[in-house]
């Protein structure tokens, strides 16, 4: 289509979320009442907006009811030009709808502020306990801070599993970083929660990270997770809570150490899953 001298008017889809924008529209149409013939009320429909430019300057963009409009007389619908408040009110308007939905960067401080947490709660849940291998010193064991929470170390083996486990005698037996475990599930190891892509959770997303704590599943549909991992206290933990962990588990050094499947009471692998 062409107007006024043969500037084009450019047509662009646009989805609007209502609760995010719609204050921001009611703000830009209190800006243009003088201006606009007619206010289109604002529902969350997916919008056709028209662009065009007359003489040079920017007029506003229409928000039809409906896909009808498009042959519309451009002289019907098009205001007078922008005083200097529309014009803000409009600048104001698309920052809003450029960015409100955007996840904040990487050093933003909503990111900076979700790892803290993630950091806090992995810390209070004693996830290193298991997690993290051991330093042995002369007053006992404290973290390896180099292998943090990358599981039970790949070549270090279990020594065989004494005949006192059963009811009214020992119910588990660990190795002495706590990484490995014995008990009537049969053994088990602690995963490798660092990012590594191969042996840890690199190729994990959120959804498959908050779906294995809430069903208590390896990825959320495997195998069980097994003792000693008290996924049935963390599943109550909310969403955000849950993300924050698992933002900050994805800022730890990626440690390659491929962890042992588990071992069932009757010797059977219980293979782990892996992306596909």
């Amino acid at each position: 289509m062409k107007i006024r001298g043969g500037n084009s008017i450019k047509i662009c889809k646009l989805h609007v979320d209502f609760n995010h924008f719609k204050a921001n529209f009611q703000f830009l149409c209190i800006s243009l009442r003088q201006n606009l013939k007619k206010i289109v009320e604002f529902s969350p429909k997916t919008y056709y907006i028209h662009f065009a430019k007359i003489r040079g300057i920017l007029a506003y963009p229409i928000f039809p009811s409906s896909k009808r409009g498009f042959t519309n007389t451009i002289k019907e619908r098009c205001m007078k030009p922008f005083n200097q408040f529309s014009l803000f009110a409009m600048i104001l308007f698309y920052s809003t709808l450029s960015f409100a939905g955007s996840p904040p960067p990487k050093g933003s401080s909503n990111n900076q502020a979700q790892v803290a947490r993630g950091k806090y709660l992995t810390t209070i849940c004693a996830c290193n306990d298991c997690h993290t291998p051991k330093i042995f010193t002369k007053t006992g064991f404290m973290l390896d801070t180099t292998k943090l929470l990358s599981g039970h170390a790949e070549n270090d083996t279990l020594p065989a599993v004494p005949a006192i486990i059963a009811p009214g005698q020992w119910g588990a037996l660990t190795n002495g970083h706590l990484t490995g475990w014995a008990g009537p599930w049969g053994k088990s190891f602690a995963r490798n929660l660092t990012p590594d892509t191969t042996t840890g959770l690199g190729s994990w997303n959120e959804e498959i990270f908050i779906k294995a704590i809430r069903t208590g599943k390896d990825m959320g549909e495997g195998r069980p997770i097994l003792p000693p991992m008290p996924w049935e206290m963390y599943r109550v933990m909310n969403d955000d809570d849950l993300k924050a962990i698992f933002a900050y588990l994805k800022t730890l050094p990626p440690v390659v150490n491929a962890v042992p499947d588990p071992i069932g009471p009757g010797g059977e692998p219980m293979p782990t899953m892996k992306m596909k």
